[in-house]
């Protein structure tokens, strides 16, 4: 860009800041007298809340590589059966319709099954037995749709960190790689989900809703029985239907 163009957007750019500040005066010299943008009283008003929740962490597939270690392993997919899932958290409404809350969790899901293949394409399939536990802490928001009376449906969506844990054994039926895949991850997560509450007293609700986790890259070691040992990269992602009840104060 040249010298003169710089200096012509630098003109404009003030002239814009110059009418956005008179505009901005002229809206603050019509706001009439005692009325204020922001009313803490209000917001010191607005209710917070506890809730807890149970449900079923649903069965579900993810994707795990095998890196190159001092064993050989497979890379395919795992499957999960269905488990418990459960939730308490803390909140605060900042507007009627947006709350803002800290929620931890766990969910808790039994192996089923692996399919994959080796690095030179042989097949590898069998039972997983044990569980994967995944403890999540997150900070969420949440928008309510208030418009329904009682019956409230929700959107919800946030940030924070899942452990994820494995305590696995796996049985290859066609392969060699039957073991132990065991250890834990720290890895960043996202959740959004969706549901409803319905007032059953003055300061309690019941609450239905679905969440789906999805995180990072958490790696396990893979011991097979000739003592060999790989590490296994996974894909982290939970969902889960749960019921609860949020009580206000």
């Amino acid at each position: 860009m040249l010298e003169g163009d710089v200096n012509k957007n630098f003109v404009a750019a003030v002239g814009v800041l110059s009418v956005l500040a008179c505009g901005a005066a002229s809206a603050q010299d019509a706001v009439p007298s005692g009325s204020v943008v922001y009313d803490a009283a209000a917001f010191d008003a607005l209710p917070w809340y506890v809730s807890g929740k149970v449900g079923i962490a649903l069965p579900g597939t993810i994707d795990t590589t095998s890196v190159t270690g001092f064993g050989v392993g497979p890379s395919g997919k795992s499957s999960f059966d269905a488990g418990f899932a459960g939730a308490v958290a803390v909140g605060k409404h900042i507007s009627p319709q947006v709350r803002a809350e800290l929620e931890l969790g766990i969910a808790i899901n039994a192996g089923r099954s692996f399919e994959g293949t080796y690095p030179w394409g042989a097949p590898s399939s069998g039972s997983l037995d044990g569980n994967v536990t995944t403890t999540t802490a997150m900070a969420l928001g949440y928008y309510d749709f208030t418009q329904f009376g009682n019956f409230v449906p929700y959107l919800s969506a946030g940030l924070g960190a899942a452990h994820v844990s494995s305590n696995l054994t796996y049985t290859d039926t066609v392969g060699f790689s039957s073991g132990t895949i065991t250890g834990s991850s720290m890895v960043p997560a996202a959740r959004i989900g969706a549901g409803f509450q319905y007032k059953i007293a003055d300061s309690m609700d019941l609450t239905v809703d679905y969440t789906a986790l999805f995180g990072g890259q958490a790696a396990f070691t893979h011991n097979d029985a000739f003592g060999g040992s790989t590490t296994v990269n996974s894909s982290v992602m939970a969902h889960a239907l749960a019921v609860g009840v949020k009580g206000s104060f």
